[in-house]
């Protein structure tokens, strides 16, 4: 986790981004009080209240410093992506059009799945709070590894393949899409400050704050992927989150302005990264002095811990 919060912070200020206001301080002392009330709170009797707070902890750490880590990566300068990602959704056979007016046509189908997408926010602390509660160290410890790898992986991808959407690449003004509300426009918001950046400026930033840059592979794929592999061993929560989830994916073409390909992609990043998590982990574990199978075994106090 250390190791990526350096690394984000060194490419954040060796690709020249700088901040204007001192709102980086009130992070940084985010960071700060949390590490202290983590430490705290690993001394404490209750063990779900102490993995908990581990969790959220490294949770501040991780999102900091993958904001610094995708903003880097848009500097990349490399050619845009978005005529060969639009050819192969074409070839596909997905048409961004078509699917965006086939939503918007049914009421019911508009109302449940486009205010899904901001579904990724809320979720993670629920997830951290129910695996806590559960006992299930392990399951939260490769949750927070199984984030931290791929926003590594995206990113990666991102610098060497950036893109925008179908319709900027295309050259449609916002009055073109203005019949869809929700959709991501061109002028503004994300594409904006990406094509900025891409472009060799941007570099100052008013606050410390940042947006999702990443267009291919979608990282919304890949956490509604990851949303319902945390939860999948909380049998009773399986359908909410297949659910839930299935429709903030449906909504990441619209309101996140993504091509088919980049949510095909982000689905591989998040197989691939979860499928080397639980290869590893045992491994991580011993290496690391722990041992896997402890959240199963015992709470701290000796109180067993419930069983899924």
């Amino acid at each position: 986790m250390w190791l990526f919060a350096l690394c984000g912070v060194a490419l954040f200020l060796a690709t020249g981004f700088r901040v204007t206001s001192n709102d980086w301080l009130e992070r940084l002392v985010i960071i700060v009080i949390g590490g202290c009330l983590a430490a705290l709170l690993k001394k404490q009797p209750t063990y779900c209240v102490a993995i908990a707070g581990t969790a959220f902890f490294q949770g501040i750490v991780i999102s900091t410093a993958a904001m610094m880590v995708t903003y880097a990566a848009a500097t990349s300068g490399n050619e845009l992506a978005d005529e060969a990602l639009l050819r192969m959704d074409r070839a596909l056979g997905y048409d961004w059009q078509a699917y965006a007016s086939f939503i918007y046509s049914h009421e019911t189908l508009t109302s449940l799945v486009l205010p899904s997408y901001w579904l990724i926010f809320p979720q993670p602390i629920l997830i951290i709070c129910l695996l806590a509660a559960k006992g299930r160290a392990d399951k939260l410890e490769k949750f927070i590894i199984v984030s931290a790898l791929t926003l590594c992986v995206t990113a990666a991808i991102f610098y060497f393949l950036p893109a925008t959407q179908a319709w900027t690449h295309l050259g449609y003004g916002d009055d073109r899409i203005a019949i869809y509300p929700d959709m991501s426009h061109s002028s503004h918001g994300w594409v904006q400050q990406f094509l900025k950046i891409h472009g060799g400026g941007g570099r100052v930033m008013s606050h410390f704050t940042g947006g999702a840059l990443i267009a291919f592979p979608s990282y919304h794929c890949i956490s509604g992927l990851i949303f319902i592999w945390a939860t999948w061993p909380i049998a009773v929560l399986r359908p909410t989150s297949v659910i839930f989830n299935g429709l903030m994916i449906a909504a990441t073409p619209i309101v996140g302005g993504h091509y088919l390909v980049d949510i095909i992609g982000g689905a591989l990043v998040a197989a691939a990264v979860i499928g080397v998590t639980e290869r590893f982990y045992p491994r991580l574990c011993r290496f690391a002095g722990g041992d896997q199978n402890r959240p199963e075994r015992q709470r701290r106090g000796g109180e067993n811990v419930p069983s899924n």
